[in-house]
């Protein structure tokens, strides 16, 4: 007859009941609160699949029919697990720190893919062969043989769980500080869950534990480590997790442990109980049977009532004797021992059947019980346990929370209410001290702290205040940006300055639009570097008006840095607009002292060069008179004039390159050159007693990248200041005399260099030494060296500016400068400039490959008398036709009557009425295709570079040659391009 479902507690059951409750509150707590993330829907699919494993376990540990196997069956033997396996297996990927993440993708598409193909092979081919059902005598359960594939989803379940354990060891070791021992918690955690089942097995084997008790060991492990990892999982994702849920929590916790302890331990002792009183029973009915009683009606009577059945099989008869019920002999050993008795369970169909085997000498005698009167009273056992344990702890449960919240969540309700107000900006909030407990203690320190904050707040509302007060009465800009550079503050002075309100600041204004493109540069790479690199820049740039006006201001730029990450740029930025006219006018002014300086040596080499043009001219002259003209007759005397010609052109370059004003012209300079023209104007120039020692290595060059100009102006000022304390400030006893060593090299920049120099870097420098023997420095002349209009020499001597000057050059340069100086020894400058493995370029020299002659008609505008007729001249032998204007109006004049036959038109840029500039504009006006070739003694002349701008097609440097004129002009009349 068909089995009737009857719905029975067991001990396993309630395991599975509260470990399902644990993991569906974990469930939904996650699925609420937590961020949804791939880390936290991979730890979901695990967590659900653990929960329907508990379910399943659940319904067949509490139906007794057996349809309860066929769920867990289905479950076990599908290939779902192995999705939930892959869950845990990406969460390990993900969790705290991404790794691994090829890894990850080809584990997570696998783990789906061989999923899916089990449930596809289970759905298609294990599940329609009808299951193999046996009864599980030790656990009181129906049960189903595993389908072949259940071999394989153990396997695919080991190799993920090692992944796991591989995963999280690896986060372990890499992590550093607290993720780290969060990382290696959770790892231990999941690696207990994982090897908790076969650890307790091999227990079991070894000590020979009952089964309700191993599954209820391992129901504490499962229960801590779900609610270790939980509580830990939360507070490191930052979920929300309030006390009372922690409370609850832990009671869960405690119930699971007191009712699965309590529950399994009377179980097994009611049980065996039990049993021994079947047994008992079992062993009268042997007796009886020994006794020869072969009533049915006696053992009808007295066994009826708890004996299903009684049969009996004699040694020799072929036929089962029936002494009550109609049963045949069941299954048993026949080695029992004579007086032995043995329990068994056995399936029969639907049914189960529990019966006890005894021999009694030639007999074996077989009795039956209803195993379904076992279950019942085994599930009123249960249950009375259940329940009482579950209303004590419920008790616990209620009594518990309620003493938490009166001792403990209302004073911390207190607290949160104080932080809330504080939070709220009321610090004058205060919380009643209500016990002087733990609470108690930490309420009070709270209104002390709160107290504290508001009278620090006070203090730098104060500071603030007068912060503010500060900003707005200060000329300078003060600014701050974001990361992105655009201007979050600016104080009154900025607003008036740059011209921008506060209404263009909210909408956001970029510090860029403040300075040029090369300047915002400097200010993007200062936000770019890291953290620990040099956080301050100074510099001076253009910074632009609303208006498309500007100003020089001088940037002095830091980083905002919090937490060891850049969050902006504070600055302050002072107008030096004023400041830089008047540094340009004292720097020229230096450099006119320094041609006042040269002007008797300069006026000294000028006589020797004109001494040198006038001698040819007579000598000319009277070779003339008295015929001496034959052929290379004049050649010598013009051989000399021309090189006395082009001395007094490269010693006017010279002036002109030391008195010209321009910023700086930064490129790939030789210092050895430098030092070569600085020692032939100091031979010419400086006094004959001073004896020069240059010290210059030509075969290895001092390159270094700057300006030549300046680097020259640096070394001639040491020379002259040298050269003045030998002669000029000594006193008329003493003799005026000495030498000037000037030293040149390569110094690398080992440790003893670092340490003697504080303002050294980790470079190659190239050392500039000056030493003279001339009357030196005492202790405050040497300390106020450097400094602006500090002199010691007789007025009307010097400015005081030289050594200023030479100081900011080498700033500039990105060097510096050391001195050394004893009274009445001498003095030695030391200039330091970062070396640079760059080549200079190859000089230019000067090649005349002779005159090019040509044709077409050429108007010269040139006031100066002298170079009308020589230009007239070179012009009419190079074949040209030459028109002559002596001032810009004139030749305006004539272009506009003759432009159509005038071919190039030659300009002086000074000439009197219009000036060359004017003289050009008009021409330009009347013929926009005019070739112009533009003419001057000066080339470092603003104007010139205008008219270059506006089209001028070339410029030619006075004094000129016929073959330098021929070339320029041939190369003006070819171009086509107008």
């Amino acid at each position: 007859m068909p089995v009737e479902p009857v719905w029975q507690f067991n001990i396993i059951s309630i395991n599975n009941l509260l470990l399902g409750l644990l993991l569906l509150i974990m469930f939904i707590y996650l699925l609420s609160r937590g961020e949804k993330t791939r880390e936290i829907f991979s730890l979901l699919a695990f967590i659900g699949m653990l929960f329907f494993w508990q379910a399943a376990h659940l319904l067949a540990n509490t139906l007794f029919d057996p349809v309860s196997a066929y769920p867990l069956y289905y479950f076990h033997n599908s290939g779902i697990t192995v999705l939930g396996y892959t869950g845990l297996a990406v969460f390990s990927y993900d969790f705290i720190i991404p790794l691994f993440n090829r890894e990850r993708k080809v584990v997570f598409y696998a783990g789906l893919v061989i999923g899916f193909l089990m449930i596809m092979h289970a759905l298609f081919v294990e599940f329609p062969v009808p299951a193999r059902l046996r009864f599980d005598p030790v656990l009181d359960v129906y049960s189903a043989d595993p389908t072949p594939l259940r071999k394989y989803i153990i396997f695919v379940q080991v190799i993920l769980s090692l992944l796991v354990v591989k995963n999280m060891v690896c986060k372990a070791v890499a992590l550093r500080g607290e993720s780290r021992r969060f990382a290696l918690r959770t790892a231990i955690a999941i690696a207990l869950g994982l090897v908790s089942v076969p650890l307790v097995y091999a227990l079991k084997k070894a000590v020979g534990m009952d089964q309700g008790m191993v599954n209820t060991v391992l129901s504490v492990i499962a229960s801590f480590v779900i609610v270790y990892f939980f509580w830990s999982y939360v507070d490191r994702a930052g979920i929300r997790f309030l006390y009372s849920d922690k409370i609850r929590l832990i009671l869960l916790f405690f119930l699971m442990i007191i009712i699965g302890a309590v529950i399994s331990f009377t179980f097994m002792v009611y049980r065996d109980s039990y049993f021994r009183g079947l047994a008992e029973v079992a062993r009268n009915v042997a007796f009886d049977v020994g006794e020869g009683r072969d009533d049915r009606d006696y053992y009808e009577r007295r066994y009826g009532g708890s004996v299903e059945y009684i049969t009996v099989k004699v040694t020799g008869e072929s036929r089962d004797r029936f002494l009550h019920g109609f049963r045949g002999f069941l299954p048993a050993p026949g080695n029992i021992a004579d007086g032995a008795v043995r329990r068994d369970a056995v399936l029969r169909g639907e049914r189960v059947s529990l019966y006890y085997t005894l021999r009694n000498g030639d007999r074996m005698i077989q009795v039956g019980f209803p195993y379904d009167r076992y279950r019942r009273q085994m599930h009123e056992f249960v249950s009375v346990g259940f329940f009482t344990s579950l209303g004590v702890v419920m008790l616990l449960f209620i009594l518990l929370p309620a003493l938490v919240s009166v001792s403990l969540i209302n004073p911390m309700r207190g607290l949160l209410s104080g932080i809330e107000e504080l939070q709220r900006g009321n610090l004058d909030h205060s919380i009643d001290v209500v016990s002087l407990d733990e609470i108690g203690y930490i309420t009070d320190q709270f209104n002390s702290m709160v107290a504290d904050i508001r009278e620090r707040g006070e203090r730098i509302e104060r500071s603030e205040k007068k912060y503010r007060e500060l900003t707005s009465l200060l000329p300078d800009i003060i600014y701050e940006t974001d990361t992105e550079l655009r201007i979050t503050y600016l104080n009154e002075a900025g607003m008036a300055l740059t011209g921008y309100g506060a209404e263009e600041l909210a909408r956001g204004v970029p510090i860029g639009d403040l300075m040029d493109a090369e300047d915002y540069a400097i200010i993007r790479e200062l936000v770019s570097r890291k953290a620990g690199d040099s956080a301050v820049s100074i510099f001076t740039h253009r910074v632009k008006r609303r208006d498309g006006g500007f100003f020089f201001g001088e940037n002095n730029a830091g980083r905002i840095v919090s937490e060891g990450r850049v969050e902006g740029l504070r600055g302050v930025i002072r107008d030096v607009t004023e400041k830089m006219r008047l540094e340009q006018r004292l720097v020229q002014s230096q450099k006119m002292e320094i041609i006042g300086s040269l002007a008797g040596g300069i006026a000294h080499d000028f006589n020797n060069i004109l001494g040198g043009i006038f001698g040819s001219i007579s000598l000319m002259e009277f070779k003339i008179r008295e015929g001496m003209t034959g052929p290379g007759a004049l050649e010598e005397e013009i051989a000399t004039m021309k090189i006395s010609a082009e001395r007094g052109m490269k010693m006017v370059e010279r002036i002109l390159g030391i008195s010209k004003r321009q910023r700086l012209a930064m490129g790939v300079v030789d210092l050895n050159r430098i030092a070569e023209h600085v020692r032939d104007i100091c031979r010419n120039t400086f006094d004959r007693k001073i004896e020069l020692d240059f010290r210059i290595d030509g075969s290895s060059p001092a390159v270094v990248i700057g300006d030549a100009t300046q680097l020259e102006q640096v070394l001639l000022n040491l020379c002259i200041n040298a050269h003045d304390a030998m002669t000029v400030m000594r006193t008329p006893e003493e003799e005026r005399r000495g030498t000037l060593s000037v030293l040149i090299d390569r110094v690398p920049a080992d440790g003893d260099f670092l340490a003697r120099y504080a303002d050294a870097s980790e470079i190659d420098y190239i050392r500039i030494r000056v030493e003279d023997g001339g009357v030196g420095m005492d202790s405050f002349v040497l300390a106020h060296v450097f400094d602006p209009f500090f002199t010691t020499k007789e007025n009307l001597r010097g400015t005081g500016l030289g050594l200023a000057m030479v100081y900011n050059i080498v700033k500039q340069h990105y060097g510096f400068i050391d001195v050394e100086s004893r009274v009445g020894v001498g003095t030695v400058f030391t200039v330091f400039i970062p070396s640079t493995e760059l080549q200079e370029g190859p000089r230019e020299e000067a090649r005349e490959t002779g005159h090019t002659m040509g044709k077409g008609l050429i108007l010269l505008i040139e006031d100066d008398i002298t170079i009308q007729k020589t230009c007239e001249k070179i012009l009419g032998i190079l074949g040209y036709d030459v028109i002559v204007a002596e001032n810009g109006q004139r030749g305006i004049d004539i272009y506009r009557e003759r432009h159509g036959e005038i071919d190039a038109v030659i300009l002086d840029m000074v000439m009197p009425k219009r000036s060359g500039k004017e003289t050009f504009v008009e021409l330009k006006a009347i013929e926009p295709s005019v070739r112009v070739l533009v003419s001057s003694g000066f080339r470092n002349d603003s104007r010139i570079d205008d008219v270059l701008a506006l089209g001028a097609r070339a410029f030619l440097q006075k004094p000129y040659t016929m073959e330098q004129l021929s070339k320029v002009l041939a190369e003006i009349l070819s171009d086509t391009d107008g």
